[in-house]
């Protein structure tokens, strides 16, 4: 179930660098900023803002992927190596 729900949300990640290179038509620096939410989530929304007024695309997952989908499901699905472009 897991594996499946870690597949699913490598899907989303695949799908969601498309999109974003094909809106600036470029491969781009992409970062994902992992962590605990709460305080840290208010901080890692701070890092975004800074890292977006200097060109690099700034992913939070509780912020940019489908709700039903847990971050820890995502976190684990970006840091896979098995990931292919």
């Amino acid at each position: 179930m897991r594996e499946e729900k870690v597949r699913n949300a490598q899907e989303i990640v695949k799908r969601f660098r498309k999109i974003l290179e094909e809106k600036v038509k470029d491969t781009s620096i992409i970062v994902v900023l992992l962590g605990a939410g709460g305080r840290g989530l208010k901080k890692r929304r701070k890092i975004r803002a800074k890292l977006e007024e200097e060109g690099v695309i700034a992913i939070i997952p509780e912020d940019d992927f489908p709700a039903e989908e847990a971050p820890s499901v995502v976190e684990e699905a970006v840091l896979l190596k098995k990931m292919s472009t």
